[in-house]
């Protein structure tokens, strides 16, 4: 932007034979501070500095949002500070702000020109000139809020791609049975851990009814609670029960989990199959222990019941042998 704004003055320089052309960027929030850029026939240089923007022929042209001259009718006072160079006694100037699509950027400036003061042409070439520049300016603008939008982007498109990659390897590696159905119970994504338990690989699942798939049905599961699941929009609970061929019973518990997409409303749902079999079986190897300690318990209460009166039988039995005759063997 900087080689661009050096080539421009310095072609506006010497399109109209001044001895030097200004640039002057406003602040784009309607603040005072200013940066003044310079081109210099002598020096064959630009320099910038930054200005606290007050009244002057700029000033005004930046006020009103049209050509300003100097002299004028109006005698307009140039403002050295700000209208010329130090050192620079100003004879001629004329300037225009640079505005693009309502979009004010600046006021440019040539200074001390034979060209001045402007013929209707050359009003038109300069004016022309300004609003090339102001429409350039805009174009880098855009340019760079573009760059900054994409790494912005790029960085938020990684951050997807890494919540995507630790999500695929989850669904691709637990140990539970899952996979995705839509509306028409299509399946949208299932895990090897379901794939292999119906003998098939996704290619072969995917795109097909969950019902037809996984269970060879012609119609939904009976029971199947994704239809409710999606019209309720809540979490669903069930149990099925399977009879394999050597005649053992498998128990598996079905939780279904809508997902809701941005308008509110779900339109998938996420099946997670977990096999309870041997969960069943220590419940109940639980539940017979707990009844073997129960007995237990009670057996060692009804011996306590019944070894207190014994005791006493016994103690009072050896008293009374303890009392009887050393001769009385017979009755021992």
């Amino acid at each position: 932007m900087e080689e661009y704004i050096t080539l421009f003055l310095q072609g506006l320089r010497s399109i109209f034979g001044a001895e030097y052309a200004i640039l002057l960027k406003v602040d784009e929030n309607g603040g005072v501070q200013v940066k003044r850029q310079i081109y210099f026939t002598d020096r064959n240089q630009l320099i910038s500095d930054d200005l606290r923007f007050t009244k002057g022929v700029l000033y005004e042209s930046y006020e009103r949002l049209k050509l300003s001259r100097y002299p004028n009718k109006k005698e307009t006072t140039v403002n050295p500070a700000i209208d010329a160079p130090a050192g620079v006694t100003v004879t001629s100037l004329a300037c225009v702000p640079f505005v693009f699509q309502t979009k004010l950027f600046g006021v440019l400036a040539i200074e001390n020109s034979p060209a001045l003061p402007f013929d209707d042409e050359n009003e038109g070439i300069f004016t022309h000139l300004a609003n090339e520049l102001a429409n350039h300016i805009y174009s880098v603008k855009l340019i760079l809020e573009l760059e900054a939008s994409n790494q912005v982007l790029r960085a938020s498109q990684q951050q997807l791609m890494n919540s995507r990659n630790t999500l695929q390897t989850l669904f691709d590696n637990i140990p539970e049975s899952f996979y995705v159905v839509d509306e028409t119970y299509t399946l949208i994504a299932i895990n090897p851990s379901r794939t292999e338990q119906a003998g098939l690989s996704p290619q072969r699942l995917v795109g097909r009814r969950c019902f037809e798939g996984l269970f060879h049905l012609k119609s939904p599961c009976p029971g199947c609670l994704v239809d409710k699941s999606l019209k309720l929009n809540t979490t669903e609970i069930r149990r099925m029960h399977y009879l394999q061929k050597d005649h053992t019973n498998l128990e598996w518990e079905i939780h279904t989990y809508p997902v809701t997409e941005v308008e509110g409303k779900p339109r998938q749902v996420i099946l997670l199959e977990q096999n309870i079999t041997e969960k069943r079986m220590l419940e109940a190897e639980l539940i017979q222990n707990e009844k073997l300690a129960t007995v237990g318990q009670l057996a060692a209460g009804i011996a306590h019941d019944i070894n207190n009166p014994l005791t006493s039988l016994i103690a009072n039995s050896q008293i009374l042998f303890a009392d009887l005759p050393k001769d009385q063997t017979d009755l021992l």
